[in-house]
This record gives C-alpha cells, sequence and structure tokens, in this order.
C-alpha cells in the first residue's frame, strides 16, 4: 500500500527528532516543547506506541512494489518498531528528567542517527528491497 509509506517517513523522522532532542538541545528547541507535551500525557504515548506498532506491522504485509509479499521492507518495519518502543520507555520520566536529558545521550545520538538513515534511504530508493 503505498498509503503507508509516506506515514512510514514522518513518523521516523518525528522519533528521530524527539530522540536528537537530548542530545542537540539548542538546535532542536522547537521539538522540546513537543517532547514534553507527548511524554506527560499517557495516552499521546499509548497512541504513538500503537500506530508504530500498527506502520510496522502494515508496511511488512503490504510492501512497496516491487518487494516480497510476506517480508517487504524488513529494514524500516523494524525500525518503525523500535522506534515505537521508545514512546513506551520514557513513560516513567518526570518532567525535570525529560528537560535536563538523560546520561545516555550517546545511546540516544546513535539511535536517531540510525532512524534518520534508515528514512533516507527509504525515501530515496522506496522500491529497494531492505530484507
Amino acid at each position: 500500500m503505498l498509503q503507508i509509506f509516506p506515514l512510514r517517513i514522518a513518523y521516523l523522522v518525528f522519533t528521530a527528532l524527539i530522540v536528537l532532542v537530548e542530545v542537540f538541545r539548542n538546535e532542536l528547541s522547537f521539538m522540546l516543547r513537543v517532547k514534553l507535551m507527548i511524554m506527560r500525557s499517557k495516552a499521546l504515548r499509548l497512541t504513538f506506541l500503537f500506530s508504530g506498532i500498527t506502520l510496522s506491522a502494515l508496511s511488512l504485509l503490504f510492501p512497496i512494489d516491487p518487494g516480497p509479499v510476506i517480508l517487504g521492507d524488513f529494514v524500516p518495519a523494524l525500525a518503525l518498531l523500535l522506534s515505537s518502543f521508545r514512546y513506551y520507555g520514557d513513560m516513567g520520566k518526570d518532567d525535570l528528567e525529560i528537560i535536563t536529558g538523560s546520561l545516555m545521550e550517546s545511546r540516544s545520538f546513535r539511535m536517531g542517527i540510525a532512524l534518520l538513515t534508515v528514512a533516507a534511504l527509504d525515501l530515496l530508493f522506496p522500491s529497494l528491497i531492505f530484507i
């Protein structure tokens, strides 16, 4: 389904920006308020969690042509699934911890860059089979 493709790219880029706020606080200061709003609201976190899982499943079941029928785009679907659990992992944090950032900035940096790389490759080469 081609309708899943822009949602998949937008979800990966948005989650990468949310993750990279911890590392690039000054450059991505516009995302700090968005991150705070998401982390304060349990309903928004659950919405992002379930929408990521749903997009991941739909990406596997309905690949972009000429992908295989069953597996589809495996790497973008795996990135969607792992990034959706990032919202679940931030559920226990308080406001001060969200604002000051976590102690695992290098892990956040690697995850954010990996998500941006997967999104860029998926955007530039949509018919490339990522298995």
